[in-house]
């Protein structure tokens, strides 16, 4: 199995095991949605969340298919103040997809894009995203009209 794959579905079993009586899995409030090379991306529900790190306070923000087959994540600096922030190699935040065992990153030389949070409080965050990102060999993909709803969870 793909460690891409295997992190992914370890981190979709980690996020239902910690979901308590007082959560509503059926929350189809919360939403991660984009445009992927144009085609639409949606997710609604339990797997449209964010994530604060312990170790530096970023917070990533997800949307991915619950068999693991896809996901798209944004790095959010430190804090995740209302702002705009620059996605990139030498930059505040990072874009991420992995799409069929492929891998591209903003990380990588020439990604770029920006990611705003519109809006903080208490554990949900809203915003907006786009961003180039590319495989190590170069293979580019586009990630356009992205915004999210979601829950920062513990």
């Amino acid at each position: 199995m793909n460690v891409n794959k295997l992190w992914i579905a370890l981190l979709a079993v980690a996020t239902l095991w910690s979901c308590g009586k007082d959560n509503d899995l059926t929350d189809r409030s919360k939403f991660f949605e984009c445009k992927v090379d144009g085609v639409g991306y949606e997710i609604k529900g339990l797997f449209a969340y964010a994530v604060e790190s312990t170790i530096d306070g970023t917070i990533a923000v997800y949307g991915l298919k619950g068999d693991g087959s896809e996901t798209i994540y944004v790095i959010i600096p430190e804090g995740a103040a209302e702002g705009t922030y620059n996605l990139g190699k030498e930059e505040d935040g990072n874009g991420y997809v992995v799409i069929d065992d492929v891998s591209y990153t903003t990380v990588d030389d020439g990604g770029t894009g920006t990611v705003t949070v519109t809006k903080r409080k208490d554990n949900n965050v809203e915003g907006t995203f786009s961003f180039t990102a590319f495989t190590v060999d170069g293979q580019s993909i586009e990630i356009t009209d992205g915004k999210f709803e979601v829950e920062v969870r513990d």
